[in-house]
């Protein structure tokens, strides 16, 4: 393969460590604390016309085509779902050391900032921002920035967490690459006509350009956690029933719904990653409101399922959930 007319090659290696050696070697991509990939603002913004080409390559890969750097597998690191359709969607943030505190925030990154459960202040006492290294370190020093004129002097508060989480978000995901994703966007549309795509949210497009995976229900079913439930329950049961007579799209929307991409390991579901590491698929048991829709936590890999009170209730709600409700996310 040779983007650029130079003698460059692209190498897409196997098993668990997915990993696109172009990207890294011309410095497109940035190694965080936690071994995860992440956009660099260092890399040229002209090399970054080379990775739709790349891209093109990574079907085996479990992580998503559309995504603008390769981060890890699964959920992971900085997910980015970038302008290729006219809907953005901004998955997770994560904190760049996990492994330096057992806090709830290190393990939902800048976006446990939003869990009701949670008190914003203490997360915002003890805050690495997840991008502060994505910075030359051999040039500059990033400790503080305004995400809004005069932010230093603004505390995050209950009433305005969702507006700091969003500018978060815009800032790392943006802002600090816009030159990169402008010259991915050429790119990635001299091979794809923007107007050919436009009419795609992010998971209509990733199966557009994948295709619809090969699921393995005996493998998935071999490699799950129950809380509230056991394999034995009732609403377990049917939820087998249910999902065995899925179609293969629904299927597929079903595993986007709860991990966030189609794409099944190479080694199976026993080696499903969530945003701190392995993370086999869970089913909760969600307590009250049996008629609500079943919701998701895509980084945890995990399905909150209702006690629902037949077996025909369970297919419509979680059909409504998986078509309609797609994002995935929940925080409560």
């Amino acid at each position: 393969m040779d983007p650029s007319s130079s003698n460059r090659t692209a190498q897409i290696k196997g098993g668990e460590n997915h990993s696109l050696s172009f990207i890294s070697s011309h410095g497109i991509s940035t190694r965080t604390p936690d071994s995860s990939r992440a956009a660099s603002p260092r890399a040229r913004a002209r090399d970054a016309t080379a990775l739709p080409l790349l891209l093109l390559y990574q079907s085996n890969c479990d992580t998503k085509f559309f995504d603008f750097i390769v981060v890890g597998s699964g959920v992971a690191g900085l997910r980015y779902s970038l302008e290729v359709s006219k809907y953005g969607s901004v998955a997770i943030i994560t904190k760049a050391e996990p492994q330096a505190s057992n806090t709830n925030y290190a393990q939902g990154g800048v976006s446990a900032v939003l869990c009701p459960s949670d008190s914003v202040e203490s997360h915002m006492q003890d805050t690495t921002i997840a991008g502060a290294y994505l910075c030359d370190e051999e040039t500059v020093k990033v400790t503080d920035y305004e995400l809004i004129p005069r932010g230093r002097n603004i505390k995050v508060i209950e009433e305005t967490k969702h507006e700091y989480v969003d500018l978060v978000a815009e800032h790392i995901l943006t802002t600090t690459i816009r030159p990169q994703i402008n010259s991915f966007l050429e790119g990635f549309n001299e091979l794809v006509p923007k107007e050919l795509i436009l009419i795609f949210n992010d998971k209509e497009l990733e199966l557009l350009l994948s295709g619809l995976p090969e699921i393995d229900l005996d493998d998935l079913q071999a490699n799950i956690e129950y809380t509230g439930y056991s394999a034995a329950s009732t609403v377990i049961q049917w939820f087998w029933e249910v999902v065995k007579s899925f179609n293969k799209e629904d299927m597929a929307r079903l595993l986007q719904f709860v991990t966030k991409t189609s794409k099944v390991p190479l080694e199976g579901f026993k080696a499903l990653r969530g945003i701190s590491g392995p993370q086999q698929f869970q089913i909760h048991k969600t307590y009250g409101a049996p008629k609500r829709l079943p919701s998701a936590h895509t980084c945890f890999n995990q399905l909150d399922l209702p006690e629902y009170s037949s077996r025909e209730q369970l297919e419509e709600r979680l059909l409504l959930a998986i078509h309609e409700a797609s994002e995935g996310f929940g925080f409560g």
